[in-house]
């Protein structure tokens, strides 16, 4: 009798996207070696796997090690051993800087959670579990991370073991013991996120999406990243991102960016020989005479004035005190 799983082979340098806008889509037949299977198991150590995409959904459990789950639009979350992550959708993720990690996923086909979907809408923990449900879509929100006690985990796990020994042995019905066994362990599962509070609010939700916001800003200062680019890469609309950031730094993003340019430019006068227009060019202004405009508005000087004037005048521009305040909040565990 076969003792292993049978799995298909997935080429991890598939999972480099060719660009940041393209990344590949994993699909169900990567994974399922049988159409009828609704779910299937994955036990991957060191998970260090850049963005991607899947057709199926995802239910992954931390064993042991840390690291970074990284979700699309720059969102960061620390991950440790306890801990279970869902993914409802096409929602772009991975994990970077990991190290002693054991991860164990269990993946479902979509029509499986479609199939059931009048049992599971009854679930109040299954929302908390995919915002999204039953849509199931492009994942719009934020997967959230949450945390078992060592006992719970112990009985997820040995529901995971079942479904492994029932996808090794193939015995008469394992199909529908499959079936049995994904739908107990998302129930418990959904009942643990209940009982846990349900992970994040609304409100660090949004806190953390507007944080990975003035981090993509600051990052790329010098490029072009429009409102519309911003607010599809941290999931909240146009709208959303301008009036947040407006509560949060009293700036519009663009004059967010437009701080952060100047700041730049400033450090560069103070730190470096290089001459004005060279800074101008590397901090994004492609014309030299808006940059002395806007620096001369923002210093109350030109930018050789400033540079003259060293040490005395290093603070005289700076990034939004308010903007900083905002970014520690959104770290701040509630």
């Amino acid at each position: 009798m076969n003792n292993t799983i049978p799995t298909k082979s997935i080429d991890s340098s598939a999972l480099a996207p060719a660009s940041s806008s393209q990344l590949n889509l994993w699909r169900d037949n990567f994974v399922f070696w049988r159409p009828d299977l609704p779910v299937t198991i994955q036990r991957i150590a060191q998970c260090d796997c850049a963005l991607h995409r899947h057709e199926f959904v995802e239910i992954a459990f931390i064993l042991r090690g840390s690291g970074w789950h990284r979700f699309g639009g720059g969102l960061q979350q620390p991950i440790r051993p306890g801990q279970f992550l869902a993914l409802s959708g096409r929602q772009s993720h991975g994990f970077q800087k990991v190290s002693g990690t054991a991860v164990v996923n269990v993946l479902f086909r979509r029509q499986f959670l479609r199939a059931h979907q009048r049992q599971l809408a009854t679930h109040p923990g299954i929302r908390l579990l995919f915002p999204d449900f039953p849509a199931l879509g492009e994942g719009r929100t934020p997967p959230r991370l949450f945390q078992l006690t060592p006992d719970r985990q112990e009985s997820c796990l040995a529901l995971v073991h079942e479904l492994e020994r029932e996808l090794r042995q193939q015995e008469p019905g394992f199909v529908l013991m499959l079936h049995g066994l994904a739908l107990e362990l998302l129930s418990r599962l959904g009942r643990f996120a209940a009982e846990s509070g349900g992970g994040p609010d609304v409100a660090t939700l949004r806190r953390q999406r507007l944080h990975a916001a003035f981090e993509l800003l600051e990052q790329h200062y010098s490029g072009t990243v429009s409102l519309e680019q911003l607010a599809q890469a941290v999931h909240l609309s146009p709208r959303s991102v301008e009036r947040h950031f407006r509560e949060a730094a009293g700036l519009s993003p663009i004059q967010y960016r437009l701080q952060t340019r100047l700041a730049q430019a400033a450090r560069l006068l103070r730190e470096t020989s290089l001459q004005v227009r060279e800074i101008a060019t590397r901090c994004g202004f492609g014309n030299l005479s808006y940059f002395a405009r806007s620096f001369r508005r923002a210093a109350g000087q030109s930018p050789l004035r400033y540079r003259a004037a060293g040490n005395e005048a290093m603070d005289t521009v700076t990034r939004p005190q308010s903007g900083r305040r905002h970014r520690a909040a959104a770290r701040k565990p509630r």
